[in-house]
């Protein structure tokens, strides 16, 4: 062991990443092999293991290595970096990805790699663990000059953060972002460490790779400094982005139903162009929406917030969608693309639960005999006692209960079903005066149009007893007549699928 002071070789490095680790212990390095984060892996383990560091406490850090399985020598990459690890008696794991498959075949496969990289990497993290990846100045500049390719704004052109959050929960850290390529190879060849060299890096098919080999050397032999002040021209349009958040936070927070996430879009007809595109682009990064360009900003005004208002406007954004409803704007997961109209499920009374198809949970019936006690709260249509619930036969992970409803029970030549979608006829539910179509009481009770198919049908026979949570009809009303009634539970483990229903649909019962 040695002490890192001012005189140990690489001493610079050492202080630019123990001051970006400050409050991160537990850490998960995405490890390539490369010069890069070798130099990253060298710097962490002698940190690790120095007991006269600059670090108050020791750090617990492991790494990892993505096979893309692009390269015919990926198996070889990771065969090297498992030794090396081996070596520092750094723990190490390796993740498989497979691109090709019938969705991945026309995407840009530079963006692809990146976003299923990144994907599986969080997905890998441990409780409290914060990423690391070796990104350095010279991948700012390459960034920057991607940004300005697809004609970026001040957000675009902030490059690379060093400090990111992703999803609203993982930590990345990119400790050697103000390191320069020079300097990384600088240490690695005074400390004799031994990287591999990616074949690919020369395919100047990439965009990156073009840039780093064609272009980027001359810039630097005719202007030395030139990533230092490239980093600096970041910094300040980060800076910008910033000074914006500041000023449109307080505006835009009035604007968006913290319940559901949505946005009020009417006020925005009072804003200025840009102000309206600088809102629209923040809500957008509350879901994790990579960067939307100029052009999608405007499809989201032109496509869904003025078209006509007897429609039903949805685009899709990357893996969401963009959909509009009573003047509010929502983002929705793709899969509420897909209607379930039609589906029908056969409920045998045998068993207390159902599993509901698309990520909808399950139902679970409850049997409720007819007391006195009870006979107050359970007639009245408008109360939601939470009674216990037996849940002995449900999946641990899946005891969220979204909401409940009390009817009838089922008379013994009633059959059970489930059904989604459209209801003929005039329908009469409690708390109304006269029937109405089943597409009024939707509209009445303000539910969503992309929920109407996916809200569970209750039938006995052919007769609609109950929309769960939304509705009951007269011929679900519990009388005293009644020695038995039914609570039914709706639970849902999807916690997106969860939060959807929690916060759009209008309970009827409350």
């Amino acid at each position: 062991m040695f002490a890192i002071n001012k005189f140990t070789e690489g001493y610079e490095l050492y202080h630019k990443v123990t001051n970006c680790l400050i409050g991160h212990k537990k850490l998960l390095l995405s490890y390539s092999g490369g010069l890069d984060s070798t130099v990253l892996l060298d710097i962490l383990t002698t940190l690790k293991n120095n007991t006269n560091n600059l670090i108050s406490s020791p750090l617990i850090f492991r790494a990892i290595y993505v096979h893309h399985g692009i390269s015919n020598y990926a198996d070889n990459w990771a065969n090297h970096c498992s030794e090396q690890c081996k070596r520092r008696n750094i723990p190490f794991s390796i993740i498989y990805i497979n691109y090709y498959n019938s969705k991945n075949k026309q995407r840009n496969i530079e963006e692809l790699a990146r976003n299923l990289r990144y994907k599986n990497l969080y997905n890998h993290l441990n409780s409290e663990e914060t990423l690391l990846t070796a990104h350095h100045m010279n991948d700012q500049v390459e960034s920057l000059f991607l940004a300005l390719k697809r004609g970026s704004g001040p957000a675009g052109l902030s490059g690379i953060t060093k400090n990111a959050l992703y999803a609203n929960k993982h930590k990345l850290l990119r400790p050697l972002l103000d390191c320069s390529r020079e300097q990384l190879e600088i240490y690695a060849h005074k400390k004799n460490l031994t990287w591999v060299e990616d074949d690919t890096n020369t395919d100047i098919r990439f965009d990156r790779n073009f840039l780093r080999t064609k272009i980027l050397p001359s810039l630097y032999q005719r202007w030395p400094c030139f990533n230092q002040v490239v980093a600096r021209t970041a910094q300040l349009c980060r800076d910008q982005e910033n000074l914006l958040n500041e000023f449109l936070s307080e505006f835009l927070q009035k604007l968006i139903d913290i319940s559901d996430d949505s946005l009020l879009f009417r006020p925005l007809f009072q804003c200025s162009i840009p102000k309206r595109q600088a809102l629209l682009r923040r809500w957008l990064a509350n879901f994790s929406i990579k960067m939307p360009s100029y052009q999608l900003i405007n499809r989201i005004w032109k496509e869904v917030v003025l078209s006509r208002r007897d429609s039903a406007p949805i685009l899709q954004l990357d893996t969401c969608l963009c959909r509009r409803f009573r003047e509010k704007l929502y983002i929705l997961p793709i899969s509420m693309k897909s209607s379930l109209n039609r589906i029908k499920l056969s409920w045998k009374i045998i068993h207390n639960t159902i599993s509901l198809p698309n990520n909808l949970g399950m139902l679970i019936y409850q049997p409720l005999e007819f007391n006195e006690s009870l006979s107050k709260d359970i007639l009245d249509p408008n109360l939601n006692i939470n009674f216990p619930l037996n849940t002995s036969n449900i999946p641990k992970n899946s005891k969220r209960i979204l909401t409940h409803c009390f009817i009838r029970a089922p008379k013994s030549d009633e059959k059970i079903s489930i059904i989604f979608g459209h209801v003929d006829g005039l329908l009469h539910i409690i708390g109304r005066n006269r029937g109405r179509s089943l597409k009024k009481i939707w509209q009445e009770l303000k539910i969503p149009p992309w929920l109407r198919s996916r809200i569970p049908l209750l039938f006995y026979n052919k007769i609609l007893i109950t929309a769960i949570g939304v509705f009951i009809t007269k011929n679900g009303r519990i009388t005293n007549e009644n020695n038995i009634s039914w609570k039914i539970s709706w639970l849902q483990e999807d916690i997106v699928s969860y939060k959807i229903f929690r916060n759009s649909i209008n309970y009827y019962l409350k």
